[in-house]
């Protein structure tokens, strides 16, 4: 028995959707619902943060290396911990490709692995550096 949402509910569940729809299922899969609860979380906390930045007496929180670093640290740990036999194999020892390259490409990947979440973290620190200073 599904219901129209009410209150709040009726304000936030777009946004649900959208998470759910648009983000976790496309780029994750399967197990879209083991991740969305996190998705949900980082963006609703990215989102009301940036959100009273813009008050003014708001403080631009995203702004903050330390805000940025945790949030990437906090991702780059969800996404080692929940890899699975086939995403450390395609990291250490990609199928398809000569085994001359994966000699090669292994420590690419696993560079990979770090600078990810390093390149995301700066930028979501820059936009909203830049952002604010303008």
């Amino acid at each position: 028995n599904r219901s129209v949402p009410k209150g709040s509910g009726r304000v936030l569940e777009p946004l649900v959707l959208y998470v759910r729809d648009e983000i976790a299922k496309p780029n994750i899969g399967k197990n879209y619902r083991k991740y969305t609860g996190f998705l949900l979380t980082v963006f609703f906390f990215i989102w009301i943060l940036n959100l009273l930045g813009m008050t003014p007496l708001g403080v631009n929180v995203t702004g903050n290396i330390a805000v940025t670093m945790a949030l990437a640290l906090i991702t780059f740990f969800i996404v080692q911990f929940s890899g699975n036999k086939d995403y450390w194999k395609h990291i250490f020892w990609m199928p398809g490709v000569p085994w001359p390259m994966k000699i090669v490409l292994a420590p690419i990947e696993v560079l990979g692995m770090f600078t990810k979440p390093f390149a995301l973290m700066i930028r979501l620190f820059a936009n909203m550096t830049a952002g604010h200073v303008i």
